[in-house]
């Protein structure tokens, strides 16, 4: 049904205001979508907006890789009247290469959303900005975790969200690190998967609960964890 309805809108040059696919996309090869279901969709001439919101995977939001980033960027030029992208209930590249932005997305000024965190691509930079406050609010009035079963790139969606919330003065409720927590470094705090963790200016409450049975942080580690700490202009509690 929506084939038909694609296809009269193509030869009638209807303009099609969004095409939404919620849980339908699967992967793309730069000129065709292939569905879940099987279908493969060819570029859309009159087609001004895309939203693409992934299937969770597990319990973890759909990734979806640099590649395949590249390859919805190339099937969107393909989709002559195409001027927003959006992205929704997934994962992205924290910094899509320049490789994948072509200079016509420049030239059309294609906008790209990551609406999850309030995010809008640079296509000059390439870089993830700020471009809703109130979303990135709504995130950090909840409480925020950094969990050890998280994928590095989720772990890397959290940190970024911390920074950005911190750049803007936006007060974070409460960081909660499950199982995540190695060391303390240098002010810092050293994630068990590698990455680092700066303590955010606007935090207000942070929890380190190893759930190891018999671990019991050294002096050392609550020195650490206290120089972390005292970072932030505005905690108000240390669990």
């Amino acid at each position: 049904m929506a084939e038909s309805f694609y296809a009269v809108a193509f030869i009638a040059m209807i303009t099609i205001a969004c095409l939404n696919l919620t849980m339908a996309f699967k992967e793309c090869d730069g000129y065709t979508i292939l569905l879940q279901s099987g279908l493969s969709l060819c570029p859309l001439v009159t087609v001004e907006k895309i939203h693409i919101e992934m299937e969770p995977e597990g319990n973890e939001p759909g990734t979806i890789s640099e590649i395949q980033l590249t390859n919805i960027f190339r099937f969107a030029l393909r989709c002559q009247s195409v001027k927003e992208l959006s992205f929704s209930e997934c994962l992205l590249p924290l910094s899509p290469s320049q490789e994948s932005i072509n200079a016509e997305m420049i030239s059309r000024k294609i906008k790209i959303f990551w609406q999850d965190y309030g995010y809008s691509l640079d296509l000059h930079s390439g870089d993830w900005e700020v471009d809703n406050i109130n979303i990135i609010e709504s995130l950090c009035s909840e409480r925020l975790h950094i969990w050890t079963k998280d994928s590095k790139l989720q772990q890397n969606c959290t940190l970024q969200l911390l920074k950005n919330a911190s750049n803007n003065d936006i007060p974070i409720f409460h960081l909660e690190l499950l199982q995540s927590f190695s060391k303390a470094n240098a002010g810092n705090i050293i994630l068990c998967s590698g990455l680092q963790l700066s303590c955010p200016v606007s935090l207000k409450k942070l929890s380190i609960d190893t759930y190891e049975e018999g671990r019991e942080l050294t002096e050392t580690e609550v020195v650490g964890i206290l120089m972390f700490a005292q970072q932030s202009q505005r905690l108000e509690e240390l669990l």
